[in-house]
């Protein structure tokens, strides 16, 4: 399964808010799937596990975007948030693992963040701060797809 999913963004230390709103994670989604069992855990084993009574399906080539806070007005602009993000990004020295039932789909890791810059990952693999405003003012593209990194 791994590379059927991908981390893609994150906001670890966003501006526009405090970091517990404004906090945001995206995956990209190659094959069209059901979010249930999906699992977001960070460096010090804090987890959230999508576990939901009904179907939560995603088309293939879509970008899902898990947020600390669902509303765009607390969140900093973050418009397009699929799944409440139950854990909280360091704002350096952190992983952020991708799984779905024990097993790993993606993992990313950082030394640092930028304040209010978003961490993208471009269709390459190719990691760069984000450069696009979105919402409040912070740099991003929740929900969307990521420009080529230079």
């Amino acid at each position: 399964r791994e590379g059927r999913a991908r981390i893609t963004e994150w906001m670890a230390s966003p501006n526009a808010v405090d970091d517990r709103d404004g906090e945001w994670v995206e995956l990209l989604f190659h094959d069209a799937v059901d979010l249930n069992g999906v699992t977001l855990s960070d460096r010090s084993s804090s987890s959230t596990t999508i576990d939901a009574e009904v179907c939560r399906p995603v088309a293939a080539e879509t970008h899902v975007v898990w947020a600390r806070n669902l509303d765009p007005a607390l969140n900093g602009g973050v418009t397009r948030v699929a799944e409440e993000l139950g854990i909280s990004l360091n704002n350096r020295d952190e992983d952020i693992v991708l799984s779905v039932g024990g097993e790993l789909l993606d993992l990313v890791s950082y030394t640092r963040s930028e304040p209010g810059v978003a961490t993208q990952v471009d269709s390459l693999g190719v990691r760069c701060a984000a450069s696009s405003s979105y919402g409040d003012g912070d740099l991003g593209t929740p929900g969307l797809a990521n420009p080529p990194c230079d």
